[in-house]
């Protein structure tokens, strides 16, 4: 074998050279099998890139292989008339056959002409086996494994070519032997399909030739789209007989692989629809010549195409028809979009039309091979009338094809005719013929409905509407109403493919439409009330318009569906002379002309009640977003019409456009630079829709509603309007006017320009009108103001007794500081002040300061009183003056105040009085003041207090919560009612605030006087670094039964992970205990904040101590004095009082001496378990800690006590433990108690579990648990002293001597007198050490505990003792080494 290389950049090898992609053949075979009956075979080969061995599997198009997993990668030519071919040389590509070390599969066939292949036989090999030039491999017969032939190897080498790229495949195709279909004496026209098998379509089509079973067609290219990149696409290659009308029959088909079109060769053409005897096939199609081309499938870069067409054999619907054509794009989810009407070709059954161009609007779908078209025929009847003759729907992919004929289907799915696109023609952007911008319609109606009753006609309007928009129609124009006319003939009008819209932030802007833009055209009877009634609509576009005058008919959609209904009129678009340029659009719109309008309306036929109504509007802006909250915006309000049902208003003046937005944008500024307000969006006329709402005036306030209307600023541009009331009442509003106006020729008004928020206040004067009596005949009213989004209370007013017709003083209403703006509002709340805090609301209004800016003063608004009644106000609140104060000195805030409180009508506590007390807590939950108990009060006068408004109260502005208690000695003060209120508040004056408890009220906190000090009259607490606690108990739980007390101790725990600090003794026998003082450092505790946990408990023997209950305070809360908590325990209930009787600062604590190394622990027990039925127990303890990590045991054994005889409650020996032997103080360790027996099975009793730590606060019982709440006893740790010097161990001597016996061993020798013969070994365990195992222990070392592999090691077997169930064995000596070296082996 050689190897070559060509020229080229490709990929390179180590060495620099180009590694070789091809390995080329010449192959050969000798000593075929004969497959002729009268002559030799004509042998070829298909080549396989396989992945398994041989199995046998099918081949789309009859074709067989023997290879599991194969890909066709070559077939030779066919070598006629000979057992021994030499094939032509031919490359294969080594990515395509899966590299040198592939395997490839070969099959020899006979060729056949009626495609049906010989098989002479197959063989497998690798890639390597090629390489060697001489006999290379046997073929194997198809059913047996005999030998058909050698494959001779006549020429291998490896060569390199650069690598190009392959677009695609020319293709020339011929076929022989086809069924004749165009009946006796003739032929058939063929042509053929190719179509993708996995979604079906067809993605290319041959010419048809006529008359001739033996066609040879134009080459073509057949892309590796179509193909697969890897040529591995199934494809279905379909022969058809062309026919006039469409309904080409089908001569037969194949299925093949892509890779398969890739080499010459033959395909048998079957058809399915065939199965007469004998039937092998319907013609064979040969592929003459295939090679690979650089070219790749470029979609026209247009969106216009060229369309030559028409339709053949016309008339199963209309014998002789006059058909026009129509094209139609589909577009998802939206109707369907003409692109084209042809001209009607008349009286003719078989019609050309006159090619047009269709553009495809690139913003719908853009024009692809999916592109979907719809073409319909339609005759056309001098009466007008319309017949639907056909439909196609097709893509654009399958008109660009030749051959393009196409059965024409019907509503009863018929065949009617055929339809066919004789070319489909790209159309480069140049030559597309211009759209005209608009056309100027001149229009007319025919035959439309009555709407105005039998004798009368209608009063017929047209209004013209975008449709592309859904929830954002505008209006494009309107026309004049033609008085009683069936037949009307309306003005000329504009309309354009795009409408102009004005831009606040841009100005004039072309906005939205295209030629394709769908419009809505609706046909209405005009009514004096505003309730005009649809006659009828259509849609069309401005592409339609340019295909010539037309007409269409309008339907009444609630019509739709009646008998015999067709439709409720005819539009006639008479003439349409197209405008080109802008220029010719423009329309004398108002809403183009200026910002600034005026308006006159009028009402009429307004509901009228008892009385004549007094009306009056509102204009607002609808659906505004202000800050975030879409809400209406209010623009205008109108003088009151006294006593009529037709008022007509003022005409007034409203600033629009670009000046709503600038006027939105200051009065949505805030001088709090902290607050962010979203500045409103405006984005054209379309985002503008007025809402006018009709009212009828009341003195009280509670105006009522007449009517409303809601009307888009586009609707206005177009005539006068008049609408109905949205809320079903009789009557209309009419807005007669609305004509620009020049800004610059205005007075200035309320909301143009829009006057600054004042930097200050504003003074406001309120009245009262007519309110609610609340205290049987009259009311003593106060209001106060508050901002709703903060809650902040603003102004509280001074009360008025007994009137209901009040005039409070005028005030000042701070802006910049409380935070307001235009938009904001205020929630005014009318009171009727009561003694005891419970102050009944009389009602509530929420204006805005913009409101209040455009009210005629004086103006009543009504109270809400929030409850759904017949009558819902609670009066009228009458504002009278509303101006900004030039300058305004808010009230000072002193740096600290003396406050004086009492309280009145408190609840009843204790049966039939209470001990009250009150508690101030600030923002952060942190009391700052406890005052003394009055005992037996209902209406207690609490002393003076003084407190710094900064540093204790955190600001005038911030929150105090201010509680009421009544005291208990249990601890458990029940809470009479709280307040929250802030400095800034309390500085309104004196007031009663109601006491808030479970949402009602429960007497009232009186701020008596709230007087300015200086800070320096604030007692300056010092703050020590140490207290000593001085504790007691008082009413303890009985925790030992009914007839005995409880043993009470407590814990004290700081922090939020509790760390215990202090444990107390234990006080016997006392539910009312009084503990030893003891000292607490204040970093100790985390600070005067940081929570301060007392747990207390209950002593018993056993260890098992009850809880009591928690108590949860804070060093901060000790400050103020003596004081009693609950002892919460269980369900949330008290179990007694923990009291601090002193607090006492102390100087810093000494630092505490570094823990000992070792300490002397004094043990007892107390009540162990008994295990023995007769006798007490023989207790001994062991101590136990964590293994470390290189032991193989879980635990070490660190102290083993003596035994002490038949005792229950034993006293041991005081032992040491050392602290690195319990791995430091915090570490826990066990003491496990057993009951000693002779035979060695002492029964475990319970492990008690602790730390050095915990022993260290002193005496304690620690429970021995046997189980998971068994308890086998106590442990008492009596008493623990340091020691300056640990016991050290003596070192190790260099060998033992050990003594051992037995006792009580089984007897293993059979029969009643049988014993024992015992020995014993003595066997240590070593670690297996590995490579493995030393780098893991290296990596982790004392992180973590290591299962290390053992063996175990007999270091010593002691003789027989025979016949012994007590056995005494011989002394003997080992030696440490063999030990392990440390006490710890």
């Amino acid at each position: 074998m050689s190897s070559s290389s060509s020229g080229g950049v490709g990929v390179q090898d180590e060495r620099g050279a180009n590694k070789p992609n091809i390995l080329r053949l010449t192959l050969g075979a000798k000593n075929l099998d004969k497959k002729d009956l009268f002559g030799k075979s004509d042998p070829y080969i298909c080549i396989y890139a396989i992945q398994r061995a041989p199995t046998l599997a099918a081949l789309p198009g009859g074709m067989e292989t023997f290879f599991y997993n194969e890909r066709l990668v070559y077939r030779s030519e066919v070598i006629m008339k000979t057992l021994d071919p030499t094939w032509k040389t031919f490359d294969l590509p080594l990515d395509l056959i899966g590299g040198p070390n592939a395997m490839l599969g070969i099959q020899c066939y006979d060729w056949d002409k009626d495609g049906g292949h010989d098989m002479i036989g197959y063989l497998s090999l690798d890639v390597k086996s090629l390489t060697k030039e001489g006999p290379c491999a046997a073929f194997q017969k198809k059913k047996s494994s005999k030998s058909s032939g050698q494959l001779y190897v006549i020429r291998a080498e490896y060569l390199y070519r650069p690598v190009s790229l392959i677009g695609g495949y020319s293709i020339s195709l011929a076929a022989h032997g086809l069924d004749a279909k165009d009946g006796p004496g003739k032929k058939s026209d063929p042509f053929l399909e190719f179509v993708n098998g996995e979604t079906q379509k067809v993605f290319y089509r041959t010419e048809y030739i006529r008359q001739t079973l033996s066609p040879e067609w134009a080459p073509f290219t057949l892309y590796l789209e179509d193909l697969g990149t890897m040529l591995d696409k199934v494809i279905i290659v379909n022969c058809y007989d062309w026919d006039e009308d469409g309904s080409h029959d089908l001569i037969g088909s194949f299925a093949c692989k892509g890779m398969d079109l890739t080499f010459k060769g033959m395909f048998p053409l079957i058809n399915p629809n065939i199965s007469r005897p004998l039937y092998k096939n319907s013609g064979i199609l040969n592929i003459l010549d295939s090679h690979d081309v650089p070219t790749f499938r470029q979609f026209p870069p247009t969106n216009a195409f060229q369309i030559r067409c028409g339709a053949a054999k016309l008339g199963s619907v209309v014998s002789n028809p006059s058909p026009f054509l129509e094209v139609h794009l589909q577009v998802p989810n939206q109707a369907p979009r003409l692109l084209h009407r042809s001209e009607i070709v008349p009286k003719t059954r078989a019609p050309v039309f006159n090619p047009f161009i269709i553009t495809i609007p690139p913003v719908l779908v853009g024009p692809t091979v999916e592109t979907r078209l719809c073409f319909t025929l339609t005759n056309q009847e001098g009466s007008g009338v319309q017949t639907h003759l056909g439909i196609l729907t097709t893509t654009l992919a399958n008109i660009m094809l030749p051959n393009a004929y196409y059965k024409l289907g019907s509503a009863a799915d018929k065949s009617n005719g055929a339809f066919y696109v004789e070319s489909c023609s790209p159309v480069p952007a140049e030559k597309i013929p211009p759209f005209p911008v608009g056309f100027k319609v001149s229009c007319c109606g025919r035959n439309l409905d009555r709407k105005d009753g039998p004798l009368a006609k209608s009063d017929p309007f047209i209004e013209v509407w975008t449709a592309d928009l859904p929830g954002k129609q505008v209006m494009l124009y309107r026309s004049e109403f033609v008085k009683q006319d069936l037949n009307p003939v309306w003005e000329p009008f504009n309309v354009t493919s795009s409408y102009d819209t004005f831009d606040s932030r841009e100005g004039y802007v072309r906005r939205g439409g295209s030629v394709d833009s769908p419009l809505d055209l609706l046909v209405y009877d005009w009514d004096a009330s505003g309730h005009h009634d649809l006659i009828g609509k259509f849609q069309f576009t401005i592409r339609e318009l340019t295909f010539g005058p037309q007409q269409k008919n309008l339907i009444n959609p609630e019509k739709v569906g009646n008998f015999n209904y067709k439709s409720s009129g005819v539009f006639f678009f008479e003439k349409l002379d197209p405008i080109w340029t802008d220029d010719q659009a423009s329309s004398n719109n108002p809403l183009l002309l200026s910002s600034s309008f005026q308006f006159e309306i009028f009402a009429s036929k307004l509901p009228a009640q008892l009385r004549a109504a007094d009306p009056y509007i509102e204009v607002r802006l609808k659906d505004w977003n202000v800050s975030g909250t879409v809400r209406p915006v209010l623009l205008y309000r109108s003088e009151v019409c006294p006593k009529t049902s037709s008022p007509v208003w003022s005409p007034f003046v409203l600033h629009l456009g670009k000046h709503v937005a600038e006027g939105l944008m200051q009065f949505a500024r805030v001088a709090d630079a902290r607050t962010a307000l979203a500045v409103p969006a405006f984005n054209g006329w379309q985002d503008i829709t007025l809402q006018i709402t009709c009212y009828d005036f009341e003195t009280r306030g509670d105006h009522k509603l007449m009517g409303q209307i809601e009307i888009p600023m586009t609707e206005l541009a177009f005539k006068t309007i008049t609408k109905p009331f949205k809320s079903g009442d009789s009557g209309s509003l009419t807005i007669a006017r609305f004509v620009p106006v020049a800004p610059e020729t205005l007075p200035s008004s309320p909301l143009w320009p829009l006057p600054p928020l004042p930097q200050g206040a504003f003074e406001i004067k309120f009245a009262g009108i007519k309110l609610d009596a609340k205290d049987l005949r009259s009311s003593d009213p106060f209001f106060t103001i508050q901002n709703p989004q903060t809650g902040s209370l603003l102004y509280r007013s001074e009360i008025i007794k007994q009137n209901l017709n009040p005039d409070w003083a005028p005030f000042a209403l701070p802006t910049t500081a409380a935070g307001l703006a235009w938009h904001s509002k205020l929630l005014i709340t009318v009171y009727d002040w009561d003694k005891d805090g419970s102050h009944d609301v009389i009602g509530v209004t929420m204006p805005t300061l913009r409101e209040l800016l455009l009210a005629r003063c004086p103006w009543t608004l009504k109270l809400d009183r929030g409850r759904l009644e017949a009558s819902d106000t609670g009066g009228g609140l009458v504002f009278s003056s509303f101006r900004p104060l030039d300058t305004y000195t808010p009230p000072p805030v002193a740096q600290a105040y003396s406050f004086k409180f009492c309280c009145k009508k408190l609840d009843a506590m204790d049966v039939t009085t209470s001990d009250p007390f009150l508690k101030v807590e600030n923002n952060k939950n942190i009391t700052i003041y406890r005052s003394e108990v009055h005992m037996k009060d209902l209406n207690p006068s609490f002393d003076p207090f003084n407190l710094d408004v900064q540093d204790s109260i955190g600001g005038p502005d911030a929150q105090l919560k201010i509680s009421i208690y009544d005291w208990d000695k249990d601890g458990t003060h029940d809470l009479l009612g709280c307040v929250s209120v802030s400095v800034r508040v309390l500085l309104m004056g004196s007031f009663y605030y109601g006491l808030e408890r479970g949402g009602s009220t429960h007497g009232a906190l009186v701020l008596e006087e709230i007087i300015p000090v200086p800070l320096e009259s604030i007692p300056f607490t010092i703050l020590a670094e140490s207290y000593e606690l001085h504790v007691s108990m008082h009413k303890l739980e009985k925790m030992d039964g009914p007839l005995k007390k409880a043993d009470p101790f407590f814990e004290v725990h700081v922090g939020n992970q509790e760390t215990k600090t202090y444990r107390s003794e234990v006080v016997k026998q006392d539910l009312n205990p009084v503990f030893k003082p003891f000292q607490l450092d204040v970093r100790a505790a985390g600070g005067f904040d940081q929570p301060l946990i007392i747990q207390v408990h209950d002593w018993d023997a056993d260890g098992r101590h009850d809880k009591i209950g928690r108590v949860r305070m804070n060093l901060r809360d000790l400050l103020f004095g003596s004081f009693r908590y609950p002892i919460i325990g269980d369900g949330g209930r008290s179990f007694g009082g923990f009291q601090i009787d002193k607090f006492i600062p102390i100087p810093s604590l000494p630092t505490p001496p570094p823990p000992a190394l070792a300490y002397q622990l004094h043990v007892s027990g107390c009540k162990i378990k008994k295990t023995d039925v007769v006798r007490k127990p023989d207790p001994f303890f062991n101590v136990y800690v964590e293994a470390g990590p290189n032991s193989s045991a879980l635990r070490v054994k660190v102290y083993r006590s003596e035994v002490i005889k038949t005792e229950s409650n034993p006293t041991f020996l005081p032992f040491v433990v050392r602290v690195d032997d319990v791995k430091g103080l915090d570490t826990p360790f066990q003491l496990e108690m057993f009951d000693w027996d002779k035979d060695g099975s002492h029964d475990y009793c319970g492990t008690a579990t602790t730390t050095l730590k915990e022993l260290l606060f002193g005496f304690i019982t620690l429970p021995l648990m046997n189980g998971h709440d068994s308890s086998g006893g106590g442990l008492n740790v009596d008493a623990i002293f340091p020691m300056a010097i640990p016991p050290v161990f003596p070192p190790l001597a260099p060998a033992y001597s050990f003594n051992v016996s037995g006792k009580k061993l089984d007897s293993m020798d059979p029969g009643p007198m049988g014993k024992s013969d015992p020995y014993f070994d003595i066997s240590i365990e070593v670690p297996i050490i590995s490579a493995t195992s030393s780098s893991s222990s290296s990596s982790y070392g004392s992180h973590q505990q290591q299962h290390v592999p053992k063996r175990s090691i007999r270091i010593y077997r002691s003789e027989v003792v025979m016949k012994s169930l007590n056995p005494y064995w011989s002394g003997f000596i080992l030696n440490t080494a063999d030990l392990g070296g440390s006490y710890d082996s």
